[in-house]
């Protein structure tokens, strides 16, 4: 657990691109689940526990690889939830904002 912090929290300001994954190869973040831990680990720091908790549920969307996490916004709420992307294949976090 300590190692894939250490891989969560060293890649959370890296860009780029996320490589393709051969079909039937193994990927680091695999289910929807996964990649809303990896997202709340790599939101550890930037955003507060609270705003955290009060954005959920969280989601996830793949698409070309990449995983998409965000939250809901309680009924009546203006503003956006915290926001990541994260490639499927190795498990580096692409990008950490705050949606609008």
């Amino acid at each position: 657990m300590a190692s894939f912090l250490a891989l969560v929290l060293l890649s959370a300001t890296s860009t780029g691109v996320c490589p393709a994954t051969e079909s039937g190869a193994k990927v680091a973040v695999p289910t929807e689940r996964a990649a809303i831990a990896v997202a709340k680990a790599a939101w550890h720091g930037k955003f507060s526990a609270a705003s955290v908790k009060e954005r959920e549920p969280y989601r996830a969307e793949l698409s070309d690889g990449t995983w998409h996490v965000f939250g809901t916004l309680p009924a009546g709420w203006r503003g956006g939830t915290p926001e990541a992307l994260v490639c499927a294949s190795n498990g580096k976090v692409l990008k950490v904002f705050h949606g609008r």
